[in-house]
């Protein structure tokens, strides 16, 4: 996997808070909290299917939420 995409505050909650396939539909409360948005991806030479995972990240960049959404 590999980081996609890194987002930070204003743009960080608002990509949070957009429902699949533009975002992970976080809840409120993840989405109030998320400080960093880390946007993975698996790579093409990866067997097996492609998916992207978002994780939100507090202010301490400990992760609270985590959503695995298929395809790219």
């Amino acid at each position: 996997m590999y980081l996609i995409r890194l987002l930070k505050g204003a743009e960080a909650k608002a990509l949070a808070a957009e429902a699949p396939p533009f975002g992970p539909a976080f809840d409120r409360g993840v989405v109030a909290r998320t400080e960093t948005l880390e946007l993975w991806g698996t790579k093409f030479q990866q067997e097996g299917p492609d998916y992207c995972v978002y994780k939100a990240l507090d202010g301490a960049g400990t992760k609270i939420a985590e959503f695995k959404l298929g395809g790219y």
